[in-house]
């Protein structure tokens, strides 16, 4: 999936979430039910974003250490 179409899906799963914020009580129930959705979906984001800067460091690594990439795999 190419990061604007990432993008527009994280900002409707936010938009489904958000206008929960119009049923507020003071409990701060609501709330959380308004910023769960949007924290999971920023871990999400966060947990692909690492497996490619993991990838990435690995690289930039190999290459510093004059090790080639086993392509075999």
């Amino acid at each position: 999936m190419k990061s604007s179409g990432l993008g527009f899906f994280v900002v409707l799963l936010m938009l489904v979430g958000i206008p929960a914020y119009g049923y507020g009580d003071p409990s701060g129930g609501t709330l959380f039910q308004v910023l769960l959705p949007a924290l999971a979906a920023v871990w999400g984001i966060w947990m692909i974003f690492v497996g490619h800067l993991r990838r990435y460091l690995a690289s930039v690594i190999e290459r510093f250490r004059g090790v080639e990439r086993d392509k075999s795999a």
